[in-house]
């Protein structure tokens, strides 16, 4: 008994397609479309006719409906194994790299304010000493140092003075430090050791004033300039009268006027300390805010 397989009806073979026919009695058989050859073979042998394949059905091998098998595609393959690795170690690369930069430039910005802060504090105690008289705390400003990898561009000495420091401009000074009441508590000395009295409050200003032993004197203004601290408005009253004494003249210093509000007295007389050639009496001089008048003891 034998089972001939019909193309035309129960499958569309193509030229060049292989196509396995399995017959259960284990004979093959061939056919070419327009005549019909049939040969026995034994189940070992296979033949071949324009394209189709005639053979028995392996062992173990299920059959298929009406004894046909058409060769399945080979299954794609996959992509490689090796580019999701590669990704994710990509990905964990660029986080490191970027945790490193960011570390980096956060260490830089600690060290600049650590600069900055230092060197504040060196000023403020530089200017403290200037006149340890003074209690009160006041702001000090300065230019900015430059932030670079070395430090700022404000350096110190091994004794601790400040190299380089740029002194800000009078009119960027709002006000400067001062304790009135704590000078004018006791007598101030000069870098000279000439000693003055400290009077909050009161100029002497200039013109004729009413003189303590009688009488009036007249009040000029020898020289005015600006000072960033009252001790340096005395030590210049003191420099003149030395120079007056080499030059055996009577032109001497015998009072200062000092005013702390450096910005708005700059502005008007682009000066903040006045050396006085004389002095009257205390009770004639002129009420003012933000100043004081030192007078020479002698």
């Amino acid at each position: 008994m034998m089972e001939v397989v019909r193309p035309h009806v129960d499958l569309e073979v193509d030229p060049g397609t292989p196509i396995i026919i399995n017959h259960k009695h284990n004979n093959s058989y061939s056919y070419d479309g327009n005549k019909r050859t049939a040969s026995a073979t034994s189940s070992s042998s296979s033949t071949t006719y324009h394209g189709v394949r005639f053979m028995p059905v392996p062992p173990g091998r299920p059959e298929t409906i009406s004894g046909l098998e058409r060769w399945a595609p080979p299954s794609h393959r996959r992509g490689p194994q090796w580019l999701l690795p590669a990704v994710i170690g990509a990905v964990v690369a660029a986080l490191l790299v970027g945790a490193a930069v960011g570390g980096g430039l956060g260490a830089t910005l600690g060290s600049c304010r650590n600069d900055l802060r230092n060197t504040r504090s060196q000023l403020s105690a530089l200017l403290l000493s200037t006149n340890p008289e003074s209690s009160a705390t006041g702001t000090t400003q300065q230019s900015s140092p430059a932030c670079t990898g070395s430090g700022s561009s404000t350096s110190t000495t091994t004794n601790g003075l400040l190299v380089g420091y740029k002194v800000p401009v009078p009119a960027m000074v709002e006000t400067l430090s001062m304790d009135c009441l704590a000078l004018a508590s006791r007598e101030q000395a000069s870098s000279q050791n000439e000693k003055f009295t400290v009077h909050c409050g009161k100029d002497m200003g200039s013109g004729s004033r009413r003189a303590e032993g009688g009488g009036t004197v007249k009040v000029a203004d020898m020289a005015s300039f600006v000072a960033y601290d009252f001790a340096s408005c005395l030590d210049a009253c003191s420099s003149v009268n030395i120079f007056a004494k080499r030059q055996k003249s009577a032109n001497k210093c015998q009072a200062v006027t000092f005013r702390w509000d450096l910005a708005s007295v700059y502005a008007r007389n682009k000066a903040n300390c006045w050396l006085k050639n004389a002095t009257g009496t205390v009770d004639g001089a002129k009420g003012c805010d933000s100043c004081l008048m030192a007078v020479k003891v002698g």
